[in-house]
């Protein structure tokens, strides 16, 4: 494993911390596409292609310290194999005082249950267990929440801030899409690949959101932007829907979703499209009808034919910096 510099070391601990790299860079004082960087070496180093195989190999590393192993920031700094074993010494101490702790803890158990007078009986000690087990479900339930699924404070939020909507009876949930990230080839324009933020907290709400985040340049032609695949029963939605929303948390600049289709693909990539603003700092819900779609029209004019729908994609709009979260996607 390749030794971290000095900068690579400071950037990966934030990325641990959950940091995006637009936060990083102002914590650092440096540009964003420094950090983008640095984070692409730091990949490159540690042998993972993302954020997420960085969490998983650093929480691997962490489950691996028990039997000697070395975590992951440590690792990093003195590019150290985090599977050597440590000295004979060192594991015949650890060992004797983990012996140690063992028979201390034991001794203090036996002496608090011999005079505890309000000893818990056999039934309650199993009532506790399954209301603690009851517990712990829920909160591995909630990390674990889709973006199709959010919590009841967060439907109730949306019924008191966005009343002015009625909400169809039929909903299709549980959302599921490959994403991933392009940009032209011009020059100047940069578009992070690390689209799924787990566990993000917007206005206290937990969520799973996409995160539409770079540069893009004012060079004519640039573009950048997030698609999506969507997988086998996401496309059956999609191709029965009449509308569809999401919600989002911007930065004050204009974006558009666009719905690909095998025929607009083939007519120089001119999807059907709807622009929307977003408030910077706000969360937003948006509502597009199908029949609100429309091409730009410097392609050759093809109908908007739902069973030969490909891709969901979000697109921003403004030359400069750009940061948009998206989750909650629901089709009508």
């Amino acid at each position: 494993m390749a030794e971290l510099t000095r900068r690579e070391q400071q950037i990966l601990d934030r990325l641990l911390k959950g940091a995006v790299p637009k936060e990083i860079a102002s914590d650092l004082n440096i540009a964003n596409d420094t950090v983008l960087f640095h984070q692409k070496n730091i990949y490159r180093k540690l042998e993972v292609h993302s954020i997420h195989e960085l969490i998983a190999k650093q929480r691997a590393a962490f489950s691996d310290t028990a039997a000697g192993a070395a975590p992951l920031e440590q690792a990093a700094k003195t590019g150290v194999n985090h599977a050597k074993k440590l000295p004979l010494l060192n594991r015949r101490i650890l060992i004797a005082a983990g012996t140690f702790v063992i028979v201390l803890l034991f001794v203090l158990f036996f002496i608090v249950t011999q005079t505890n007078e309000s000893v818990v009986s056999g039934e309650e000690k199993e009532v506790q267990l399954a209301e603690a087990f009851t517990m712990n479900e829920r909160v591995l339930s909630n990390k674990k929440d889709s973006i199709g699924s959010p919590s009841s404070a967060a439907r109730e939020a949306y019924a008191s801030n966005e009343s002015q909507h009625e909400e169809p009876a039929a909903q299709i949930r549980n959302i599921d899409f490959s994403w991933r990230a392009f940009k032209d080839t011009l020059g100047g324009t940069s578009v992070s690949n690390d689209i799924i933020l787990f566990n993000d907290v917007v206005e206290g709400e937990l969520v799973t959101s996409y995160n539409l985040y770079g540069f893009l340049s004012s060079k004519p032609f640039a573009y950048a932007h997030i698609t999506g695949t969507p997988a086998p029963s996401t496309l059956e939605a999609m191709k029965a829907m009449t509308s569809f929303s999401f919600k989002i948390l911007g930065d004050g600049k204009p974006y558009m979703v666009q719905i690909a289709t095998t025929d607009t693909l083939a007519a120089d990539y001119d999807n059907y499209l709807k622009k929307f603003s977003t408030r910077k700092d706000k969360v937003t819900t948006i509502t597009v009808k199908v029949k609100d779609l429309a091409q730009l029209g410097f392609g050759a004019s093809v109908p908007f034919i739902k069973k030969n729908i490909v891709y969901f994609q979000l697109y921003p709009l403004n030359p400069g910096q750009f940061n948009l979260k998206v989750w909650d996607i629901r089709f009508f």
